[in-house]
């Protein structure tokens, strides 16, 4: 088989693997019913097909490049949740070709070939394509940017630098944590070509102006629309904390209690605790700067819990265990077999990349540009944390490097080179042991949750209720599952169960404000308007912003007790801050 059929083998492996996978999905409840940072991109994605442009009325809260991306499918499409799983799965094969020229321009065609394939196989890819995240385009223009910036730093023309410093600023709109890219690329560049200084300063100049270029229109968007000077998204700061705290020494994303793990109510969770904790009123930047403090302070005077957190990093990135942030693999896996077939796991690219991708700057100098998404993938789960999505971009380079390696360990057995054969292999093999061997940290019954939610939201309640007890009995101490079975007995019109469950939930954490809020609702369907009151009055103090809904009910509770004229001034505040088109508030007019 010549390398050009060989090529078209792995990109067609790698299209059926990911069609089967996206297939074998659709009975997923996950697939249907977006949650968490999938919800946060469906709803902004939503508002930007409506002509609503600007996304949201605030700074960004993640990074906007993919809400667009999703804004112009709606707008074009539909808000069919299919289509993008479906464009992502041709941009992840895609991906293999653009591994297999990375690996061709940085060692030669073999590596190349190896590579492709490795990558057609590695089932966390084509997990990732499923789901309504940036990770795929994470991969695809993190390549996209390697080969430019190979060819780029070849040809030496001035003008191109500012454009490479322009696409750098457009995959900081992708991920913010490609802003390291801006520190790392001028490094590898003088590694690499090690061009005359003047040149060198030229075109490191005109990088970094393409890069602010892309990044002024973004600051410009935010300052105009929240009066602050924010470059991409506002939680950097919270994210640091959650990151290196006293609470969290795991190394994985894991909100104090006092947050939920939500992209749009968890700012809102820190923004009120740094406002109690200050006892002054702070701005969304003085917030994040305030946490982002924190943080700091408590790596300072911690040198040793410092340290611990590193290990822990580490020992998440390199152990072969597919950290969360989101759901998981393996809950996909109940879904789609696939992903649970005996492919290259992670351990296996570390322990043959690594090797490969040490010797590779050796054999040719372009190969420097290959640990520029390693540098930034590591730089940025050493400040904040790891997760599989996190360092998902470094893996075709650790793929390009694996490539290396084999060929090396082939070419080295044919020529009976047996020292570096033997010490090669074993350098492979203790990698390999130790990916395998790093424990998974036990860590939080996320996945159950979010499964039991999407069960829910897609009508199948039973299923829902069932996987919430499940989790209940697994996490005694989280108030999140009793409130959840509240929520599903209060759609099922149970409210004396659902009252059980949230008085549970209730007594773990008081001050839940979904707690109190699903309570007053149960209370009023009970036709306790008191306790109704009481509930939904304790939420609306604690709400930041009022949830509309709560509004609602406190309207509804206080009528029906007979307190009229208290009714209407809740009234009043409801349609004061939702749109008069808004169902809810027309719901409200019909009270009176």
């Amino acid at each position: 088989m010549n390398n050009r059929s060989a090529l078209f083998v792995c990109v067609g492996i790698a299209f059926v693997l990911r069609l089967v996978t996206l297939l074998q999905s659709l009975d997923n409840p996950l697939v249907a019913v977006p949650l968490l940072d999938e919800a946060y991109y469906v709803d902004f994605a939503k508002k930007i097909a409506g002509g609503y442009l600007i996304g949201e009325n605030t700074a960004f809260q993640l990074d906007p490049l993919y809400g667009y991306y999703l804004g112009l499918l709606f707008f074009i499409f539909g808000e069919d949740l299919i289509v993008p799983r479906v464009i992502q799965l041709f941009a992840d094969t895609l991906n293999v070709y653009l591994i297999y020229i990375l690996g061709k321009k940085t060692a030669d065609e073999r590596t190349g070939l190896l590579a492709a394939f490795f990558y057609a196989l590695y089932k966390v890819a084509f997990f990732y394509s499923c789901l309504l995240l940036k990770t795929t385009f994470a991969v695809t223009f993190t390549l996209l940017f390697l080969l430019a910036a190979i060819n780029v730093s070849r040809k030496g023309r001035s003008s191109l630098w500012f454009y490479l410093g322009a696409f750098a600023g457009l995959l900081c709109l992708l991920r913010s944590n490609f802003a390291l890219f801006a520190v790392a690329v001028p490094i590898i560049y003088w590694l690499e070509s090690r061009p005359a200084i003047k040149v060198y300063i030229k075109h490191t100049i005109l990088f970094c102006v393409g890069v602010w270029i892309v990044l002024g229109a973004s600051t410009a968007r935010n300052y105009i629309v929240s009066g602050e000077m924010v470059v991409v998204r506002t939680q950097g700061g919270a994210t640091f904390f959650v990151s290196n705290n006293a609470g969290n020494l795991t190394g994985r994303y894991n909100p104090p209690s006092f947050a939920r793990r939500h992209p749009v109510k968890a700012p809102i969770d820190f923004h009120r605790e740094a406002e109690r904790r200050t006892g002054q009123k702070l701005s969304e930047t003085e917030a994040s700067s305030y946490w982002g403090g924190e943080g700091m302070k408590f790596l300072l005077n911690n040198p040793d819990k410092a340290l611990l957190l590193v290990y822990n990093k580490l020992k998440g990135t390199l152990g072969n265990e597919e950290l969360p942030a989101n759901v998981s693999i393996d809950t996909w896996a109940i879904f789609a077999p696939v992903l649970a077939a005996p492919f290259p796991n992670y351990a296996f690219v570390i322990a043959f990349g690594l090797p490969g991708l040490l010797i590779a700057p050796f054999r040719r100098r372009e190969a420097l540009w290959l640990f520029l998404p390693v540098a930034v993938t590591m730089g940025t789960i050493l400040i904040f944390y790891t997760s599989s999505r996190l360092r998902i971009p470094m893996v075709p380079s650790l793929l390009v490097g694996a490539g290396i390696t084999l060929t090396l360990l082939f070419d080295w057995l044919r020529g009976k080179r047996y020292i570096p054969l033997i010490a090669t292999s074993i350098l492979v093999v203790v990698i390999f042991v130790t990916s395998m061997a790093i424990p998974l940290v036990p860590f939080g019954g996320n996945d159950r949750y979010l499964l039991a939610k999407a069960y829910w939201r897609s009508g199948d309640i039973p299923s829902a209720m069932k996987l919430a007890e499940e989790g209940f009995l697994s996490f005694p101490d989280q108030e999140r599952y009793p409130v959840m079975m509240g929520a599903i007995a209060i759609s099922a019109e149970r409210y004396d169960i659902a009252q059980r469950h949230l008085n549970k939930a209730l007594a773990i954490k008081p001050d839940n404000p979904e707690g109190l809020h699903n309570s007053g609702v149960a209370s009023l369907g009970l036709e306790d308007y008191t306790k109704a009151i009481d509930y939904l009055e304790r939420t609306r103090k604690l709400q930041r912003p009022i949830n509309p809904a709560t509004l609602y009910a406190l309207a509804k509770a206080y009528k029906d007790s007979g307190d009229v004229a208290a009714s209407k001034k809740v009234v009043t505040d409801l349609l004061g801050i939702i749109r008069p088109a808004d169902p809810l508030a027309v719901k409200a007019k019909e009270l009176f």
